[in-house]
């Protein structure tokens, strides 16, 4: 049978999966916190697959010119910074009931339980066979039953049928998936991996998890392969267990050749990092109020600023956001707080870089779009494009909503050249981007007006620089859009060569 086009195209354009309510709380939790413990960080991102996913994804992308792809939770949020996996972990969504009602038969519980147990496992069982290696079996045990939850997202009603034909999200789905829709779940997983640009390593373990004997398989991931194959088995017996029953090693695990010290090491590890799913299982957890909190941390991290130093990061004084210069559709500072931070940086007093630079950005045709889909389409995008430009700024950059649909990014210390890399950066970032509305996804563009000035004694002042970016942004909205003008200003008294 051929493969459902329509189903992968959904796929595609998925852009909310429903994250554990657990794994929520615990992002809040450490999202509070001033300087935030990277080893709690990465548990917590390594209990929930679509978190895991997402930051791998954003770790890997193009746009950051890395030579060598992230495969590791650890090395991804070192290559993103602390301030970026912050935001993506404050942009996760979570399952509505009603989400869940589409498709009943998928326990979400279950299924992130398993995901964690997985790759519990599968960490456990490639031990031996290096750190590498078992960082990439326990990713690639995390992601490996993603497939079933983008099914169960896309075509809810249409995969409810197979698991009850099939007896549940654990048993065996692949051949009713394959006559339902011309394809299976770990491939649809694969697939849209693939497109994400995750590592061709990862992608083969998910891929080829059921059949770790396949010919694709390189000699090196077979035996990784075998290993993330049986740590399914043991997921399942690990978590069909009562988390304080029986010690000893159960008879299912000798399917998978585990030993009573793998055992005992796999079980202390998922009553540890369980607890991160459990809390989310009280009954006083109310999803709303969850996406609320993180909704006004989103906005409160992205004016905060990090030091590069082991110092704490200091917190924003309490007028650098103060609720009324606060854009109530994005959550992000306002003009006043633009200006107040250009001034802070451009203080004589104060501890200043060697070059201030500032972007304006301005949505193309946002009228157009409200127009004919509606304000509630229009502000969605003017949401999805400033989460999107938020994602992949660096750790100083300071971004605010700036006009009725634009943005401002201030950042330091950039030469001509890499700032203009900068800047088409975040065009094409925003021009890849799928905003999804409801079971519709629409697309963005961005121009972009960029100024960049030498901090000199007698210089510019914040005025000047907003008046210069204005400018090179009316150059590229009068060029039709979707592009980038950019200048160094020259300013008396600065440095040759500035």
């Amino acid at each position: 049978m051929a493969a459902d086009l329509n189903v992968w195209r959904q796929v595609r354009r998925v852009q909310r999966l429903p994250t554990s309510p657990g794994a929520a709380m615990e992002f809040l939790r450490l999202a509070r916190l001033d300087d935030m413990p990277i080893g709690q960080l990465v548990r917590a991102i390594g209990a929930d697959p679509v978190i895991a996913m997402r930051v791998l994804r954003y770790a890997n992308s193009a746009m950051l010119a890395v030579a060598r792809q992230a495969v590791g939770l650890r090395e991804a949020v070192f290559r993103l910074g602390m301030r970026s996996t912050r935001l993506t972990m404050l942009s996760f969504t979570l399952a509505t009931p009603q989400d869940q009602a589409r498709c009943p038969r998928f326990d979400h519980d279950l299924f992130w339980n398993h995901s964690l147990a997985r790759a519990l496992a599968a960490r456990e069982l490639a031990a031996p066979l290096g750190t590498a290696a078992a960082e990439l079996a326990c990713v690639a045990g995390l992601l490996g039953g993603v497939g079933k939850l983008l099914l169960a997202a896309t075509v809810p009603e249409r995969y409810d049928e197979i698991l009850q034909q099939a007896g549940g999200i654990l048993a065996e789905t692949a051949s009713l998936e394959t006559r339902h829709f011309g394809t299976n779940a770990q491939l649809v997983a694969a697939e849209l991996m693939c497109e994400w640009g995750l590592p061709p390593t990862l992608i083969s373990l998910v891929r080829y998890q059921s059949n770790p004997a396949h010919p694709n398989l390189g000699p090196e991931e077979r035996p990784l392969a075998r290993i993330v194959n049986a740590a399914a088995d043991l997921a399942a017996t690990l978590v069909a267990r009562e988390p304080q029953g029986s010690q000893t090693r159960p008879s299912g695990a000798q399917i998978v050749a585990v030993n009573d010290r793998q055992w005992q090491a796999l079980r202390t590890a998922w009553l540890e990092q369980s607890a991160i799913l459990e809390q989310g299982r009280k009954p006083d957890v109310d999803p709303a109020a969850l996406q609320a909190e993180a909704a006004r941390m989103l906005g409160e991290v992205s004016i905060a600023r990090r030091l590069k130093t082991r110092e704490p990061a200091p917190k924003p004084p309490p007028s650098a956001c103060a609720p009324a210069d606060q854009n109530k559709l994005t959550g992000l500072p306002g003009a006043v707080a633009l200006g107040r931070r250009l001034t802070e940086i451009l203080n004589p007093a104060g501890r200043r870089p060697h070059m201030i630079g500032l972007a304006l950005a301005r949505i193309d045709r946002l009228d157009d779009i409200a127009r004919t889909h509606g304000r509630e389409v229009a502000d969605a995008v003017l949401r999805g494009v400033g989460l999107t430009l938020a994602e992949n700024l660096r750790a100083d950059d300071f971004l605010a909503h700036y006009g009725a649909d634009g943005f401002a990014i201030v950042f330091q210390n950039l030469d001509r050249l890499t700032a203009a890399h900068f800047c088409v950066k975040l065009r094409r970032a925003v021009e890849v981007a799928e905003i999804a509305v409801e079971d519709r996804s629409y697309r963005a563009a961005v121009s972009l007006g960029t100024v960049l000035a030498p901090c000199a004694d007698g210089g510019i002042h914040a005025g000047q620089l907003i008046q210069a970016a204005r400018y090179q942004l009316n150059l590229s909205i009068d060029k039709g859009g979707n592009c980038c003008s950019m200048k160094q200003l020259e300013i008396a008294g600065s440095p040759a060569g500035a």
